[in-house]
């Protein structure tokens, strides 16, 4: 199991003014990857990872992942008998898990990697270790997958029973009722749009702590994924930056008017929950966070691929190729064999 001493993550706490602070420390970069690799981590989800799932999916190969654990795990995740306030506990100790296992089996590769010499003299402490972490992020996944599928229909169904409810006892007004289905944060993508605006702006003076921060934010503190998407921004749009000064305070004067419309928004909605006392309306609001903001944040920074790629080195560990390292040329079919590879076979080899 994940040693907690060692954890990267012990709780979540959604409050406005921590929640950058929370997002910046769960990074989880592939220093166990070459540079190539880890600055087009992003593409490699879209070109490889997803076009080989659909294929099983398509195909009905059913992985541990894939198919009857997460219909297994779904069983037990219903709004008609699990309350809201249990089922946000849960989702959040999930993340929890799932964080701390993908950055132990990263700290696993990254050891492992950095003295190849010793893989085939500790094969079997080191495979066995490996399997044990593999084993974890099987146990996990459907979980995880499968309570996040189910945020929105736990979202629907306290706006349906209990909502509605006030709404047609005219409790409340239909503005009002939107206020409660719209997170007290600012989505991704707004909140995204706002900080590389900023960037865009700076002064070379400020702007390498402002970098830091859109790395930390959006980019899994990989400095080689950033460059590798900022290069790709100025070969498409021309120069990035802005020197030109009434261009900038035009600039500045947008991000200020949406920093105070969202703080608006956050004072309006923080001050109607607490006077009107409406039930389960905090927990709505922080699974629209997670649905809306949180979860975002990860499909950005790509941090959560850590069991494939553990994967695909056990594979080559079992069978005796020590040396193996994962290079572009043969990324895609090392992704495609890993995902197509039947997990309980990983298992049984080693017996």
């Amino acid at each position: 199991m994940i040693n907690k001493s060692n954890s990267l993550l012990e709780n979540l706490n959604f409050e406005q003014e921590n929640l950058d602070k929370v997002v910046k420390e769960i990074n989880i970069p592939y220093a166990y990857l070459d540079i190539d690799i880890r600055g087009n981590i992003n593409n490699i989800i879209d070109r490889f990872i997803k076009p080989n799932l659909q294929d099983t999916l398509r195909s009905k190969k059913e992985s541990s992942i894939l198919g009857g654990a997460i219909q297994e795990a779904m069983k037990e995740i219903s709004p008609e008998t699990l309350p809201i306030g249990k089922f946000l506990h849960n989702q959040k100790e999930i993340y929890i898990e799932k964080i701390n296992l993908q950055d132990s089996i990263a700290k696993f590769l990254t050891e492992t990697l950095e003295n190849k010499n010793d893989i085939s003299l500790n094969k079997d402490d080191i495979v066995a270790n490996g399997l044990n972490l593999y084993k974890q992020s099987l146990n996990i996944e459907p979980v995880y997958f499968g309570y996040n599928s189910q945020i929105k229909k736990f979202i629907d169904y306290c706006d349906n029973k209990y909502f509605a409810e006030l709404e047609r006892k005219q409790t409340i007004d239909g503005d009002e009722r939107l206020l409660l289905l719209t997170p007290s944060q600012p989505s991704y993508y707004i909140k995204k749009e706002i900080d590389f605006a900023e960037y865009k702006i700076s002064s070379r003076k400020n702007r390498d702590n402002i970098k830091k921060s859109l790395i930390e934010l959006y980019f899994n503190n990989d400095e080689a994924y950033f460059d590798n998407y900022f290069k790709n921004i100025i070969f498409k749009n021309g120069d990035f930056f802005i020197d030109d000064k009434f261009q900038q305070k035009e600039i500045q004067k947008n991000i200020l008017a949406a920093k105070e419309q969202i703080h608006n928004f956050f004072v309006k909605k923080k001050y109607f929950l607490l006077e009107r006392k409406i039930k389960n309306t905090k927990e709505v609001d922080e699974l629209l966070i997670i649905d809306n903001l949180f979860d975002k944040y990860f499909e950005s920074k790509s941090c959560f691929l850590h069991d494939l790629f553990l994967k695909i080195f056990l594979i080559n560990w079992i069978d005796g190729k020590y040396d193996f390292r994962i290079e572009n040329s043969t990324l895609e079919n090392s992704i495609k064999s890993a995902i197509n590879f039947d997990d309980k076979q990983l298992f049984n080899k080693t017996n």
